[in-house]
């Protein structure tokens, strides 16, 4: 028992899917653009943002340019309001079309679809306010395809709790992209793609003594979750090598800039690195 009590515990979130395949732009991605706004020249008529691959693009507005702003979430244009481009300021989501053909490095944009970075800011708060309060995690040990429930290993203060997840009920299933654990980084997913041994995080209403959640939203990933004694630390390399329980083999654990480090408590290690020591052995 004091042996797992004075361990430092790690788990490490190794996506075991495949890599992303690359796209190579065409001229129909051109007529398209999608970034964060970095700088605006009403003036010039131009809006400079950063598309999701990093790279700066230049977006040219003149009088016939349709500027709309839309709520974080919304999936059509129904509650957009029109503005100008005099409204847009960095840090604001931006999407903007072209005419069927044109080139967005010569032609001027038809519509620009604007999500303010307040707006996207607030509902990234209430999310997480809500995962905190009515969230779940844990690791898949069964499934059953005819009820539509998960079961998963929670581990919590008190200890390893069982819970049933009902996913009949749910509006988004999502999956961890490759090598990455962001909410924004993942992908439409289902059912059907979960497998035991997934970590699996669910929103959700849960019964009274929290054994049993009705999900809303459901996302998972294939990630290896390990245990072991720390054998060293390079804050240089970010890496952590660890000895495993069960087998003592060695292991290499490198943390990157999106990985989280936490310590939990010392009855939940002992029993998470027991479990660990069974599938190592």
């Amino acid at each position: 028992m004091t042996k797992y009590i004075a361990t430092v515990f790690l788990i490490s979130a190794i996506a075991l899917s495949g890599l992303g395949q690359s796209v190579q732009q065409t001229t129909t991605d051109r007529a398209r653009v999608i970034g964060e706004i970095t700088a605006v020249d009403v003036s010039a008529g131009r809006v400079t943002i950063k598309n999701d691959s990093g790279n700066l693009a230049s977006i040219l507005v003149n009088g016939e340019t349709i500027v709309l702003s839309v709520p974080p979430g919304e999936h059509s244009l129904e509650k957009a309001l029109r503005i100008s481009i005099s409204d847009l300021n960095p840090g604001d989501r931006l999407y903007a079309r072209y005419e069927s053909g044109a080139d967005s490095q010569v032609a001027p944009a038809r519509q620009l679809v604007v999500m303010s970075a307040a707006h996207i800011k607030k509902r990234q708060n209430d999310e997480k306010e809500a995962w905190q309060k009515r969230g779940i995690s844990g690791v898949v040990i069964a499934l059953n395809p005819k009820t539509t429930e998960i079961t998963i290993v929670s581990p919590q203060r008190e200890g390893i709790k069982q819970i049933i997840v009902s996913a009949s009920k749910v509006k988004r299933f999502r999956r961890y992209a490759p090598e990455s654990i962001k909410f924004s980084d993942a992908r439409p997913s289902s059912f059907g793609e979960l497998r035991p041994g997934d970590q699996l995080r669910a929103l959700g209403e849960k019964n009274a003594d929290g054994t049993a959640l009705a999900a809303e939203e459901i996302i998972s990933g294939g990630f290896r979750t390990v245990g072991g004694t720390v054998t060293s630390v390079s804050g240089d390399t970010g890496e952590v090598k660890i000895k495993l329980f069960g087998n003592g083999q060695p292991l290499t654990l490198v943390a990157g800039k999106n990985s989280v480090i936490r310590r939990i408590p010392a009855k939940v290690a002992t029993l998470i690195a027991q479990r660990a020591v069974s599938i190592n052995a």
